[in-house]
């Protein structure tokens, strides 16, 4: 029986992770490491909110949990992209001419995912401007 919670992708190399679905059945999920990136971006973004609006100073930790979300979404869109313009291109390469729909959206997710990046910077740098008292 493999016990092995970590796999990886034999097209790409991306980095799974496996988790038990069912304690009952052998039934597993697989999902990529960006999606669980994802996944905690969200549930930061929904504790800035609630965190925002519950508390009279909480607008400082919300500045700072959406730009850790922003960090995590860039670098999660950037990982997934990396790694699958690396699956594409091994099999287009003896193809000539083929679907350019593909690249052009892993290149305009790329770029939204450095904007993401930036843009969390952009709100550290906001964040400790508002934080530190000079």
């Amino acid at each position: 029986m493999d016990r092995q919670i970590t796999h990886i992708c034999a097209s790409c190399g991306a980095p799974l992770i496996r988790f038990r679905a069912s304690r009952a059945l052998r039934l597993y999920r697989i999902f990529t490491v960006a999606d669980l990136i994802r996944i905690t971006g969200l549930l930061v973004t929904v504790a800035a909110i609630l965190s925002a609006v519950a508390f009279p100073r909480g607008i400082r930790a919300a500045v700072f949990m959406v730009a850790t979300a922003l960090l995590a979404f860039g670098a999660a869109d950037i990982m997934q992209e990396t790694f699958a313009m690396r699956a594409r291109r091994r099999r287009s390469e003896a193809i000539i001419g083929g679907p350019k729909g593909q690249t052009w959206r892993a290149v305009a997710r790329t770029v939204a995912g450095l904007t993401c990046l930036m843009l969390s910077f952009v709100g550290f740098m906001i964040w400790a401007s508002v934080t530190t008292e000079i």
